[in-house]
């Protein structure tokens, strides 16, 4: 084998390394940019139900939950609290949310515009970052938007729902072609 031959193969072999780490930085920045969606998705679906009876004692819960839970799943820190104490939380929430109905004179839509929001803030703050998460983060953040639809007749709401259909289906592509790379054990082409 000549020096030639040697050299050719070496930089081969530095085009495949290359073309494998380039790959593997398409792959994480699929998930980080997916995960940069879902957030703002919640916080479309916030601002759409915001100015309408949430109140600032819930939103100001909202958005801690919101911040916190970006922050600590980008530190790789979600998963300090147990499944337990989540399940407790829900509880006091959806007896929280009777109690409201029952107690107050607030509408219907008011109180599960409230829950809903309690729902994606306990989500996110619990959430590991699988596919089913994600998928019931959709799921309550369209929800929010379509209760949005009901308590809202301003004008900013379209724009704000205009940008939560794109953002929301450019989010539910990337979590299709990250399940599918996890589900493959092969990246996308």
């Amino acid at each position: 084998m000549t020096l030639k031959h040697t050299r050719q193969g070496t930089s081969q072999a530095h085009e495949l390394q290359h073309e494998d780490n380039t790959l593997m930085f398409s792959i994480r920045s699929i998930a980080e940019r997916h995960d940069v969606i879902l957030y703002a998705c919640c916080l479309l679906a916030f601002m759409g139900v915001a100015t309408h009876g949430v109140g600032l004692f819930f939103a100001l819960l909202f958005l801690a939950a919101w911040g916190g839970s970006y922050m600590l799943f980008r530190l790789g820190k979600h998963t300090i609290l147990p499944v337990q104490l989540w399940n407790v939380v829900i509880l006091l929430t959806v007896a929280g949310t009777v109690a409201m109905m029952i107690f107050s004179e607030e509408s219907v839509i008011s109180s599960g515009v409230r829950f809903i929001l309690m729902l994606i803030a306990i989500k996110l703050m619990s959430r590991k970052g699988d596919e089913r998460d994600d998928w019931q983060i959709y799921a309550l953040t369209f929800l929010l938007m379509a209760a949005g639809t009901a308590v809202n007749e301003d004008i900013l709401y379209g724009v704000v729902f205009a940008l939560y259909v794109l953002l929301g289906t450019f989010g539910l592509a990337l979590l299709h072609l990250r399940t599918e790379q996890d589900r493959t054990g092969l990246p996308p082409t």
